[in-house]
């Protein structure tokens, strides 16, 4: 039996409702499939860094197999998880990760590089918005390399201006490691910032996948 751990951001005992339906439809999806169970858990600390490498500690501590890990303002349409395990299985990657749409002057999505298509591909690197870990690849690592798994880094001694996000760091730490780093970019995706920014697979747009 192969466990899945999910970390879900409860800040103040607050549940995102998106993130609630979104998860019970995971829930059932994970317990029609076999081999499979899923485990809840939640993380009420401000500090997404310090919540992201606590969480990594606790899935090494508890012997989990996958960690996957979601923000709260960030949600699948759908069921993701099963999927997103599955191709970690079959690429024997450390991590997969699902395009989100941010705003950014280089990108308006969250990976490097950005989709083409709808099938899974390696990357250089992510937002971790929606992310599932293979943990064997993270305890693999953690043999060699005793540093922070997240850690944002800055142009300047005085921490003004961010040069990389947590999230990169950890990819390029994973890669660095001999990690591989998926993206699954068939899965419709939506981030509620000041509006809400919705992530369309390239198959599904009215002027591509003809």
């Amino acid at each position: 039996m192969r466990t899945i751990g999910f970390l879900g951001p409860w800040y103040h005992h607050h549940v995102a409702p998106p993130l609630l339906f979104q998860l019970l439809a995971d829930a059932e999806q994970i317990q029609s499939a076999p081999g499979y169970r899923l485990v809840v858990a939640t993380l009420d600390i401000t500090g997404i860094d310090l919540a992201r490498n606590k969480a990594i500690e606790w899935a090494l501590a508890e012997h989990l197999d996958y960690l996957v890990m979601q923000d709260a303002d960030t949600f699948a349409l759908g069921p993701w998880i099963l999927g997103a395990v599955r191709v970690l299985e079959a690429e024997q990657a450390a991590i997969a990760i699902l395009p989100v749409m941010i705003e950014r002057e280089n990108s308006p999505v969250n990976v490097t590089p950005a989709p083409t298509g709808d099938e899974p591909y390696e990357a250089e690197s992510g937002g971790t918005g929606l992310i599932a870990i293979r943990m064997a690849e993270i305890a693999r690592i953690a043999a060699e390399y005793d540093g922070p798994w997240f850690e944002r880094t800055y142009h300047d001694a005085r921490h003004a201006h961010v040069k990389d996000t947590g999230d990169i760091w950890f990819c390029h730490r994973v890669r660095e490691h001999g990690g591989r780093v998926m993206v699954l970019p068939g899965i419709e995706t939506a981030h509620d910032a000041l509006v809400q920014q919705r992530y369309i697979p390239p198959s599904r747009r009215p002027d591509e996948g003809r």
